[in-house]
């Protein structure tokens, strides 16, 4: 009985970590999109006023600022996929026992769901407030994308549980992480 609690608990590990890597190309897909779809010049007026004046002084235009903050976005949307690429594989081989994975995935996983959680209720807290935004019907449509969000917190929030009932099922049942050669 133990043993088909734990299989099932290692599916979901493997069906949800490929889930966290998907929902990670999905962000970076989604943000380039946006990009594509605001004029530069847009991106400057939403950034704090001393630094693009600061940045003017420096000589760039306003094209050149919005390039530089879609290059900084772009870059940390790159780390934050390096970081679920991480998470998934992790999880990945740990539910197929491919490796003996410590529990720094499932850290990491709880980390990127707290910032994915706060991220949900700052866009609900804009929604609610009714300010206008800067970036106008690109961000409403925006806001449709919450459900993908959404869909991608589920996601790591069952890897976290399959990772904690994996370990604590293995530990019962005296299996090592690794799969016997």
């Amino acid at each position: 009985m133990e043993e088909a609690k734990l299989r099932k608990y290692e599916h979901a590990l493997v069906i949800s970590g490929v889930g966290v890597i998907a929902f990670g190309i999905w962000s970076v897909i989604k943000a380039t999109i946006y990009f594509i779809l605001i004029p530069m010049e847009q991106l400057t007026k939403t950034g704090e006023k001393d630094v693009v004046v600061g940045l003017q002084s420096l000589g760039l235009t306003d094209r050149g600022i919005g390039y530089l903050i879609a290059v900084s976005i772009l870059f940390v949307l790159m780390l934050d996929f390096a970081l679920r690429l991480y998470i998934g594989k992790a999880a990945v081989h740990d539910g197929r026992r491919l490796k003996k994975k410590r529990f720094t995935y499932g850290v990491l996983a709880i980390i990127v769901a707290a910032s994915l959680t706060l991220n949900l209720v700052q866009r609900c807290i804009l929604l609610g407030s009714g300010d206008a935004l800067l970036w106008g019907d690109v961000m409403a449509s925006a806001n449709v994308s919450v459900i993908v969000d959404i869909t991608s917190l589920l996601a790591l929030i069952e890897m976290i549980v399959a990772a904690i009932m994996v370990r604590r099922l293995r530990r019962e049942l005296g299996i090592s992480g690794k799969e016997a050669e």
